[in-house]
Parts: C-alpha cells; sequence; structure tokens
C-alpha cells in the first residue's frame, strides 16, 4: 500500500474498511482536493461514504428539494428534468445553461464547489453534477467557458 492510495486509512475514517472501493476512492479524491461526485440515495452506490461526508462537511446537495428526502433545493439543481430520456441531451443543455448564467459562474470560479463531493441521485450514470464537477475543478473565467467535454 502506497501512501495516498485510496485504500490508506490515514485520512479516512475508521470505518472506511467496510466501504467499498469505489466510496474509498472518491473519499481520497475530496481529501485530495478534486471535485467528485456522489449518490445520495440511502440504499444507493455512496450509501456509506455519503453520511461520513455530511459529517465532514463536504457534501454540497446540487439536486432539487423534494417530498420523499430532506435535501433542500439547490440554485444548481438541473432544469431539464424533462430530458431525462435522452441524458446526452439533457447534460448538454444543462452545461449550454449553466454557462450563460452568469451569477452560478461567478459562483463556480469562486470556487464554491471546487473540492467538495456534489450529491445527486444520478451517480453513477453520467448528470449535471459531472458537469458542475468538471467546471469546478476547470472553473470558467471571464473569457471562456471552461472544459469542452467531460
Amino acid at each position: 500500500m502506497t501512501p495516498g492510495s485510496s485504500a490508506d486509512p490515514v485520512a479516512l475514517p475508521p470505518g472506511a474498511h467496510r466501504w467499498t472501493e469505489a466510496e474509498r476512492q472518491l473519499a481520497a479524491a475530496v481529501l485530495a482536493g478534486r471535485t467528485v461526485v456522489v449518490n445520495v440515495r440511502r440504499g444507493g452506490p455512496h450509501r456509506h461514504l455519503v453520511p461520513w461526508l455530511v459529517e465532514e462537511g463536504l457534501l454540497t446537495y446540487v439536486g432539487h428539494a423534494g417530498p420523499r428526502h430532506t435535501w433542500p433545493e439547490s440554485d444548481f439543481a438541473n432544469p431539464f428534468l424533462a430530458l431525462r430520456a435522452d441524458r446526452d441531451a439533457m447534460v448538454t443543455r444543462y452545461r449550454d445553461w449553466i454557462l450563460t448564467n452568469e451569477p452560478l459562474r461567478a459562483r463556480l470560479r469562486d470556487g464554491e464547489l471546487t473540492g467538495r463531493a456534489l450529491g445527486c441521485w444520478c451517480a453513477p450514470q453520467r448528470c449535471h453534477a459531472d458537469v458542475l464537477a468538471d467546471l469546478a475543478d476547470h472553473p470558467p473565467t471571464l473569457d471562456n467557458r471552461g472544459p469542452t467535454t467531460r
């Protein structure tokens, strides 16, 4: 085991040995300052990781409020849910929208989401949170629109 590897328990909580390898890798990435996307479903693929992220203040929910959960509505929530059947079109439309929304672009440039776990309901499927993670780690400047692909 090499220092800094996803299996290195130094920075992870004592119970991390019960997490999946994917959860340990996501935790290590956040601790290294990268922005990641996690699924906030209680029985989802990141069910062990999410409570720790919340406890450590490392999770930002980027979805909609709803009657079956207590997560608050996010300004970064996807307004294009009607396009869910065509995930690629939905993600492309969201990216185009967020890059023309100057207040949200400014928040991305200011690092509001950088180095955090972004919580949504879609992961590991591609979704708007992947766009946000990409833009958080490669913020759009005043004269560009961030990376072109994810």
